[in-house]
């Protein structure tokens, strides 16, 4: 079962961790679990476990650390600020940019968004970037902000970071490694209104075309997203 992970909320200075809820259903109904088994287990925050199985009760697994890795969490390098959108295409909006590697989510609420947030929202965002740690097998989970509006953001922008919007009528070109860390601004659906794109540019920002055709916000998001991720992983020209 070592290479499957799962999700836990122990940490720190620890020789078991505990696993429950959808996790422990999940190692215990469906993976069929039993006592001596070993599992991985990671907890956002950092922590890595591979631990081996040593009590099974109706509600929890408890296993004993056999090895752990601790890493400290890297600087935003990924921010991605797209409007918020109706429950699922957001959902799905997140659990892809958190696939990616972003490190930062930071939904805007433009003119012409059309989507609600709650409280609720925002913990079931939180669940979604956290599963996403199960496939990028990254450590840390994504970091996604309550909604603020594009003022706020503007001014308050990430410290030190390279600031992009989409726009169809932008320059095409690619972001390297120079560029980041940077954030990429995204409207919502029926594109930032005339006053939205014209504080977008007195900010600072630089209007960027990634494709020929107007695309869905997710979709352009997404595509975004891997656009700044491959500048992570390939050489200055």
């Amino acid at each position: 079962m070592v290479g499957r992970r799962f999700l836990t909320e122990s940490g720190g200075d620890i020789e078991s961790i505990v696993i429950q809820g959808e996790e422990y259903h999940h190692l215990v109904h469906v993976m069929r679990a039993g006592l001596e088994m070993d599992i991985e287990a990671v907890n956002g925050r950092g922590e890595w476990f591979r631990a081996r199985i040593t009590r099974i009760t109706s509600s929890r697994v408890e296993a004993r650390i056999t090895e752990r890795i601790e890493e400290s969490r890297p600087e935003a390098r990924l921010i991605l600020a797209p409007s918020i959108l109706k429950k699922r295409p957001m959902d799905l909006l997140i659990e892809k940019l958190c696939e990616l590697g972003v490190d930062e989510i930071r939904p805007l609420r433009f003119d012409r968004t059309d989507a609600d947030f709650s409280e609720k929202t925002l913990q079931r965002w939180h669940r979604v970037a956290l599963q996403t740690l199960k496939v990028n097998r990254r450590l840390w989970v994504t970091r996604v902000h309550p909604p603020i509006s594009l003022n706020q953001l503007i001014a308050n922008p990430p410290e030190g970071a390279t600031r992009f919007f989409l726009d169809i009528q932008g320059s095409v070109g690619r972001i390297t490694s120079t560029s980041i860390p940077a954030i990429c601004v995204v409207g919502p659906p029926g594109d930032f209104s005339q006053k939205e794109h014209a504080a977008l540019e007195e900010a600072g920002f630089t209007p960027w075309n990634i494709n020929s055709g107007v695309l869905r916000s997710e979709t352009a998001t997404v595509a975004a997203a891997a656009l700044m991720g491959h500048a992570l992983v390939s050489p200055t020209p």
